[in-house]
């Protein structure tokens, strides 16, 4: 069934030039250039749908090749390639939103978020989001579990040490947060929100306490 849906998105992406000759018959709003990247843009987009990513990953650069400022090219880019798990190409693609887009919100957060995984392991760093997203809600026993499984997949994640050490501080358990805020000092020696949290952990003072 794929095969003959391919076949027949192949088959319509080369009647693109055509069926734009036909639509312009009927319209000068844009140019005849235009519609054929427009129609180039749909059919990639297809293919992105359909799960045909590295044909989307062809016909998206294709766009952007004719219309280098095609924000929704680069936009799909970068989706197909976090489809294949091709973590350096899709920053490349999130940055090149950012050139036609600056404010974009959605780039930004990629781009921080895709930086983050190639440091750290795109699964140590999902990891680590999704124990924030724990820590936020409260759940301050799971949360712990989840950074302290970070660490376990990553012992460079500073971060990650900080975050074991702050939960444990937030639950009252001192003792067991002072070696993982040392190894994030040992990791970073300029790491000012652990010394603060380390000299409180040492006194046995609370995360409130000045």
């Amino acid at each position: 069934m794929k095969k003959v849906l391919m076949v027949f998105v192949i088959v319509s992406l080369l009647l693109i030039p055509v069926m734009a000759m036909a639509s312009g018959a009927n319209t000068g709003k844009k140019s005849m250039y235009q519609m054929v990247t427009d129609r180039y843009f749909e059919g990639a987009y297809n293919y992105y749908q359909e799960g045909f990513y590295n044909m989307a990953i062809r016909f998206f650069k294709l766009v952007l090749h004719r219309d280098h400022k095609y924000k929704k090219a680069a936009y799909w880019l970068a989706r197909s390639y976090h489809a294949i798990g091709s973590l350096k190409r899709e920053l490349n693609a999130w940055r090149l939103v950012l050139r036609i887009d600056p404010r974009d919100k959605v780039a930004k957060y990629f781009v921080k978020k895709v930086s983050a995984q190639l440091k750290y392991g795109r699964k140590a760093y999902d990891y680590y989001e999704k124990a924030y997203f724990l820590y936020k809600k409260g759940k301050l026993e799971q949360a712990l579990e989840m950074y302290k499984k970070v660490v376990s997949m990553n012992p460079k994640f500073t971060a990650a040490y900080y975050w074991v050490g702050r939960v444990y501080h937030e639950l009252g358990r001192y003792d067991e947060e002072i070696p993982y805020l040392k190894k994030a000092l040992e990791l970073n020696p300029n790491y000012n929100d652990v010394k603060y949290l380390l000299r409180l952990a040492e006194k046995r003072q609370p995360l409130s306490s000045k």
